[in-house]
């Protein structure tokens, strides 16, 4: 199932504790990457070549200037972007290029970010090995729960033990959907839920119906069902939050 893009309030990541296990930026990006790239026009299936990099634009592999902002993107869709962009998936840098051709210029260098892996059909392109740069997440996103099997949070849990995977997500409530959808949601995310450590970050994605612009009846059935689920020291990620911070803090 392919999720339409990230709204306004999705592009706003919020991270309530701690931070993934990846290189300490000094500015942190969320999914609007997503957004302007996907708005670009895709390549040719054929058109393989890597893009020459801008002169005024380094690529991934070159350093930083002096005084130049460092970027880390906290939400990086690697299966989506590669199938947009058609490149390969494992070609990491070549993607990453392309990204940041989409940035202004004045921006910064994009050195890092999480790449996540939150629909079950292109969980085999998860990188069983990648440079400590990129830090990796998995997870079902809620909009996936009507298609979760057992056997997806079986697997989830062997994938949440692989040493390269940093955190759990996305995974949350998104009413956006049909309130008879609801509850199946709820009942899936306690079962996620069971699989958190506070050694890998939860990343939570909770998006309320049209008229529910605060997020309240998510934020607040999500957060009951990470105080019985979660340990006390759990990290936690709230990337797509609307909510006040209240909910936050609590």
């Amino acid at each position: 199932m392919q999720e339409p893009l990230p709204s306004d309030a999705e592009t706003m990541d919020q991270a309530t504790a701690g931070s993934l296990t990846a290189p300490v930026m000094d500015v942190v990006i969320g999914p609007k990457t997503y957004a302007m790239v996907a708005a670009s026009k895709p390549r040719s299936p054929v058109a393989r070549v890597k893009p020459q990099a801008s002169p005024q634009r380094p690529t991934m592999e070159q350093p930083t200037t002096p005084g130049e902002l460092r970027l880390f993107d906290s939400h990086f869709h690697l299966d989506r972007l590669s199938s947009k962009l058609w490149v390969h998936w494992t070609e990491i840098d070549n993607i990453v290029n392309q990204v940041t051709n989409v940035l202004p210029q004045t921006v910064g260098t994009l050195v890092g970010g999480v790449l996540v892996f939150c629909d079950q059909r292109t969980w085999f392109k998860i990188p069983e090995d990648c440079e400590s740069r990129w830090a990796i997440a998995v997870g079902i996103h809620p909009k996936n729960i009507p298609e979760t099997r057992d056997r997806d949070i079986q697997e989830l849990k062997m994938l949440l033990q692989r040493p390269n995977v940093s955190a759990l997500g996305e995974v949350g409530l998104d009413y956006s959907v049909a309130p008879s959808l609801w509850q199946a949601q709820r009942e899936r995310l306690s079962e996620v839920l069971k699989l958190a450590i506070p050694e890998k970050v939860l990343v939570l994605h909770l998006r309320g119906e049209s008229r529910d612009h605060l997020c309240s009846k998510p934020s607040e059935h999500c957060l009951d069902m990470v105080r019985k689920c979660c340990a006390p020291e759990q990290k936690i990620h709230l990337h797509c939050f609307a909510g006040s911070t209240s909910i936050m803090r609590a």
